[in-house]
């Protein structure tokens, strides 16, 4: 439930960019998710790359490489909700 109201809003942010398209310019971020599951990190880069905005370009054991359309949609990749559910998760199934 939490992933659509997110995928809802990145739709939202799309068609503002593609009204306003600004001078932003997509660009690659990296970026090291606390997660130590690889499923965990899977549904992560599954629902990145479900998204609006972002593609996950590449999964690495540590390292998640995003395709961002600008900046502003991937800023905030290590401070999201959806990393934090998975975190819990992870720890759910740990203890």
């Amino acid at each position: 439930v939490y992933l659509v109201g997110q995928v809802a809003v990145s739709n939202i942010q799309v068609i503002r960019l593609i009204l306003h398209p600004g001078d932003g310019r997509p660009k690659l971020v990296w970026f090291s998710p606390a997660l130590k599951g690889e499923r965990e990190r899977l549904i992560l880069a599954n629902s990145i790359t479900l998204t609006p905005g972002t593609v996950t370009a590449g999964l690495g054991e540590d390292m998640i490489c995003v395709y961002a359309l600008r900046p502003e949609l991937a800023r905030d990749l290590k401070k999201s909700g959806f990393l934090k559910r998975l975190q819990e998760w992870e720890e759910e199934d740990r203890g």
